[in-house]
């Protein structure tokens, strides 16, 4: 861009200086003759600025393209799982997919933006909502599949059932589990142990987010079961008020598929 401007009023200014000087050049062509060119020049290099230009966006569209593509790649377990919890049936028997896109803008500001040089941000943007559904929503959508063909859930299950799943899915994940009884539970639907750790866990199977009762439930289950970890497995995701009481209590938020690499999270949380 700078070696296209300085080109560019270079010339400009050798035109302008001929035809000031009044050379021999300019008593052939004559003062029109120059002052025509200049213009031709001038044009000439607007015309090439413009398509430095609009060469130089889509070189930095396609680098953004491909940040995204890595990005989505690094974190495509996350977004395949979140996409399990947030896309829904709604009550007419359509998808409801307003959580699940929320969540995509929000990675797309919080971890695909930051990576972005300003020039990038600015070519990207205007065509950002279709190329981060193009790339995040097909790769999260196909990892979901493949997660979901493995963990084989049925949401007709009654909430009994859906314990005795989910303590499946931990004993596939090396967990020894018991559910515990309906009643007296004290807040906990499964006990789980692997060597020196003691999980408590409740399950809720929602249609609707799940708010701050299951959290305090399942914080005052730790204690009674002198547990190390407490765990609140849900097939709808969680409310902002929930997540923020979690946070202050230690308390980890899950989708029933996160079970299937149960301790790799717990690793990953240093517990």
């Amino acid at each position: 861009m700078k070696k296209a401007l300085a080109l560019f009023f270079g010339v400009y200014l050798l035109a302008w200086l001929i035809a000031e000087e009044g050379s021999s050049l300019v008593s052939e062509m004559g003062t029109g003759g120059w002052l025509g060119l200049a213009v031709l020049l001038i044009v000439a290099g607007y015309i090439y600025l413009k398509i430095a230009t609009s060469r130089q966006r889509e070189r930095a569209i396609v680098r953004a393209k491909d940040k995204m593509h890595e990005i989505t790649k690094r974190h495509l377990d996350t977004l395949a799982r979140k996409r399990l919890m947030l896309v829904k049936a709604d009550e007419y028997g359509g998808i409801d997919t307003k959580p699940w896109n929320a969540e995509v803008q929000r990675f797309v500001d919080r971890v695909y933006r930051p990576t972005l040089t300003e020039f990038q941000a600015e070519s990207i943007a205007p065509t950002l909502s279709k190329i981060s559904t193009d790339i995040i929503e097909k790769a999260a959508r196909e990892e979901a599949d493949r997660i979901a063909s493995q963990i084989d859930y049925d949401g007709s299950m009654s909430p009994l059932e859906y314990e005795h799943y989910c303590s499946r899915l931990l004993n596939g994940a090396g967990w020894n589990t018991s559910v515990t009884q309906a009643s007296g539970d004290q807040g906990a639907d499964i006990i789980a142990t692997k060597d020196t750790k003691r999980v408590v866990i409740q399950c809720k199977q929602y249609g609707t987010p799940v708010g701050n009762f299951a959290v305090q439930e399942i914080a005052a289950a730790r204690s009674h079961y002198k547990a190390n970890v407490a765990v609140v497995v849900s097939t709808a995701g969680y409310t902002s008020s929930a997540k923020q009481l979690a946070a202050t209590n230690d308390v980890h938020l899950l989708h029933h598929s996160d079970l299937l690499k149960f301790q790799e999270l717990l690793d990953a949380a240093r517990v």
